[in-house]
C-alpha cells in the first residue's frame, strides 16, 4: 500500500515535471514567433526608411538635372545664414 502511494506520487512528479517542461517550450516558441515577427516587421520598417532616405538624397540631383528648374537666390541676395532659397521655374514657350 505504501509503495503504491509512493508510486503514485512519483508519477505525480514526473507528470508535473513534463508539464513544466512543456509550458517552457511553449513559452520559448511564443517567444521566438514573436521575435521573428517583430524582427520581420522592424526590417520592413528600416527598408522602407532607408529607400525613403535615398530618394530624399537623390531627389535634388533628379530635379537639377531637369533644365527647367534651377537653384535661384532672392533678389535681395545677401550672405545672411537665414537666407531663402527657392526653385525657379521657367516654362516654355511651348506651354499651354
Amino acid at each position: 500500500n505504501i509503495n503504491n502511494e509512493y508510486y503514485i506520487k512519483m508519477k505525480l512528479k514526473l507528470l508535473f515535471k513534463i508539464v513544466k517542461v512543456l509550458l517552457l517550450l511553449l513559452l520559448l516558441l511564443l517567444l521566438l514567433l514573436l521575435y521573428f515577427y517583430y524582427y520581420y516587421y522592424f526590417y520592413i520598417i528600416i527598408i522602407r526608411t532607408l529607400l525613403l532616405e535615398l530618394i530624399i538624397f537623390l531627389e535634388p540631383i533628379f530635379i537639377c538635372s531637369i533644365p527647367r528648374q534651377r537653384w535661384t537666390a532672392p533678389s535681395n541676395h545677401t550672405s545672411k545664414p537665414n537666407q531663402q532659397w527657392y526653385y525657379q521655374v521657367t516654362i516654355p514657350e511651348t506651354a499651354p
